[in-house]
């Protein structure tokens, strides 16, 4: 008898989940993870946040940009802040070249951001009216820059996975060809970002989507407005967001930086004329150079390479686009050939050309698209 109470107050043995029931513990703790991922990438904070509505603005005119236009320029905010295309079909007009161009450049366009809108040029080739023509700046920012803000998180879905991870790989192993860009990649919290802004893809479908990655902004009809107005260009000096504008504030730049500036100039001209490169280019940057080409190959008519004056120019990454596209593809507007830009009256700050800068780069293309 005391035996038998004994056994009654022993617990019973623990039986077996079965598959159905440890299918249904897995779909609740990804569910819980999600959920928790969600919050976080809400209530976390973001650096660059109006950054989604120049991504999503250029995105959503494409098709309206490029349908009757010759020529596109795509880039980082080099294309984006310094060529003017409202200038260049004001002129183009003037002269009776017979192009048309617009700007679908983006300040710190990553990877995946030039694929998507390639993609979207590829869509608008049926309803193409003429040949168009793509020039694009090959520096573009990696794959895991501004990691945390909307913009990227945006941008990473399964059909730019192939690139965003090259120009990761590129950034991680091989020569930095911008040395002075500074980016969060190394770090393991950068990492985990990073996959879990693949993992966030899953709520970009419908109205949820659009919620959480394209909320505008104070900014997004000024920016619209402002966009359309200009063929897609928009100079540093005139963006509505003052924290943005004020940057590379000009005076700063004059005061601080010219010195700098003048010699970063004349390293340039060096590397040019002796063509030594900042680093020479390892298999890792030969292939994601390799992967942008293909890009704009499947989904242009004509690839074209556009180096505008910048100090950071590395001749070896010139060469081997030369030896890739031909030389008559390749637009290299460079210190030592257009020595013109050397004067640090004519730029917002190192990168971005103020307005008498961009009215002079404006004359060199013109000149360039326009001889006969």
């Amino acid at each position: 008898m005391a035996s038998s109470e004994q056994n009654a107050v022993l617990p019973n043995k623990s039986r077996a989940y079965t598959v159905a029931e440890w299918a249904v513990i897995a779909v609740f703790s990804l569910a819980g993870l999600a959920g928790v991922s969600l919050a976080f990438q809400l209530l976390a904070p973001t650096h660059y946040d109006t950054g989604i509505d120049h991504v999503s603005q250029k995105l959503t005119t494409v098709a309206e940009a490029t349908r009757d236009a010759d020529i596109v320029f795509i880039g980082t905010s080099v294309v984006y802040r310094n060529v003017d295309t409202k200038a260049l079909n004001e002129e183009s007009a003037r002269r009776n070249c017979g192009l048309k161009f617009h700007n679908l450049g983006l300040p710190a366009m990553t990877a995946a951001e030039f694929q998507l809108l390639l993609e979207e040029i590829g869509k608008t080739k049926p309803q193409r009216s003429r040949p168009l023509q793509v020039y694009y700046h090959p520096i573009l920012y990696y794959g895991m820059t501004n990691i945390r803000s909307r913009r990227t998180k945006y941008a990473n879905r399964l059909g730019t996975l192939d690139i965003s991870w090259k120009s990761v790989w590129a950034e991680g192993t091989a020569a930095r060809i911008v040395s002075n860009m500074d980016h969060e990649s190394n770090s393991w919290p950068a990492l985990m970002a990073f996959a879990r802004s693949w993992v966030m893809s899953v709520f970009r479908k419908g109205d949820l989507g659009r919620i959480i990655f394209d909320r505008p902004t104070k900014f997004s009809s000024l920016i619209a407005e402002y966009l359309k107005s200009h063929d897609g260009f928009m100079p540093l000096v005139d963006d509505p967001d003052e924290a943005v504008a004020k940057f590379g504030r000009r005076t700063e730049f004059r005061q601080k930086n010219v010195q700098k500036f003048k010699q970063e100039t004349s390293d340039a001209v060096a590397r040019i004329r002796q063509r030594n490169g900042v680093k020479s280019l390892t298999e890792d940057d030969l292939t994601y150079h390799r992967a942008l080409i293909g890009a704009v190959q499947k989904n242009a008519d004509r690839v074209s390479v556009f180096f505008p004056p910048l100090v950071t120019v590395n001749p070896t990454l010139v060469d081997f686009y030369r030896q890739s596209l031909g030389e008559n593809e390749i637009l290299d507007i460079n210190f030592m050939e257009y020595p013109e830009f050397g004067d640090p009256s004519l730029w917002y700050d190192g990168a971005h050309l103020d307005k008498p800068g961009i009215a002079k780069l404006t004359g060199r293309l013109i000149e360039h698209f326009c001889r006969k």
